[in-house]
């Protein structure tokens, strides 16, 4: 009985390789997202406490408010407790490199 190979065996070592291939480049224990915070935007009055509100709020807030976030990392930093680290670094990259509507489209894509 011990040598049997039941099918959803093979699925569980898939991901616990996937976890620890996440392990090594996150650098610590499996991502867990931590418990979700509100994210409130300047200059306008919009909250968002999910990815989808984010998404949202990100093509309804003013260039002010986008650039401010961007300019002190603020999107990246609040991804990276309520989604993913991946995903933070990947916005991290945007708001550095771009500004205005080009970087509420390319974070938008991004997301």
């Amino acid at each position: 009985m011990e040598n049997l190979v039941l099918p959803w065996g093979k699925r569980e070592k898939k991901k616990n390789k996937k976890k620890e291939k996440i392990k090594r480049a996150v650098g610590k224990k499996y991502f867990e997202p931590k418990k979700r915070t509100t994210f409130n935007f300047w200059y306008c009055n919009r909250k968002a406490s999910t990815i989808e509100e984010f998404k949202k709020a990100l093509s309804e807030i003013p260039l002010q408010s986008l650039e401010h976030h961007a300019a002190h990392n603020d999107f990246s930093t609040w991804l990276k407790d309520n989604a993913t680290p991946f995903k933070a670094a990947k916005i991290k990259k945007l708001e550095k490199k771009f500004k205005g509507e080009e970087l509420r489209k390319k974070l938008l894509k991004a997301l």
